[in-house]
């Protein structure tokens, strides 16, 4: 049917993607994700026919298509996907911001997955240091490990990064690494740290007010 409508001009093939993608999440939240997985199957067939494996819309089909994949328990399936995407992007000239959100995503799906492992070695090779996010999922991969000593040294970095370009007490910086840190610091005994870490966003808070 929605090949018909591209081939007759009535959709583009960008928003016959789209179109497929909302069949599919309407399918889903019917509890109907075994025709789900079957449309985007067929879905991503057809794109991949006529377009590199670079193209944004194969990309967000096969995204989706992980997604059902995972919530059916089929993760093998799912994070052959993911990591198939993420690797098509980094050897492109893709978008740097889906990229980025791509890794961020298969990310959640090792930590959903319990994959703890994999998900720190994920993190550690995101190319910018500097990249908050992924300094702070680092850090609570290695918390929710146990390994606390390990999830330190992410969390401290995020918080000085943001300080060096913020400024301690600028009400625009982000305060949620500070928050991360100081739950590990409580956890390996550093209270006066987690103390002074909190102390320092509640003085942001208050800062903020009229």
């Amino acid at each position: 049917m929605l090949e018909e409508m591209v081939e007759n001009g009535d959709v583009s093939f960008s928003e016959s993607g789209l179109l497929w993608i909302e069949l599919a999440n309407a399918y889903t939240e019917c509890d109907r994700v075994g025709e789900a997985i079957k449309l985007l199957e067929h879905a991503v067939e057809v794109t991949r026919s006529k377009y590199a494996e670079n193209d944004s819309t194969l990309l967000s089909l096969l995204q989706e298509l992980a997604g059902s994949y995972f919530h059916q328990g089929e993760t093998e399936k799912a994070f052959k996907i993911w990591e198939h995407v993420v690797a098509v992007l980094e050897t492109g000239d893709g978008n740097a911001t889906y990229l980025f959100e791509s890794r961020n995503q298969l990310l959640a799906a090792y930590l959903r997955d319990n994959q703890l492992e994999k998900a720190a070695k994920h993190v550690e090779l995101l190319t910018s240091t500097e990249e908050w996010e992924s300094l702070i999922s680092l850090g609570k991969v290695y918390f929710q490990a146990g390994q606390h000593g390990k999830a330190m040294e992410p969390l401290e970095h995020a918080v000085k990064s943001q300080d060096e370009e913020l400024g301690e007490f600028n009400i625009d910086s982000p305060q949620y690494s500070q928050h991360c840190l100081a739950l590990v610091c409580e956890a390996t005994g550093r209270t006066e740290d987690a103390t002074q870490l909190l102390n320092s966003i509640v003085a942001v808070r208050k800062r903020a007010l009229p």
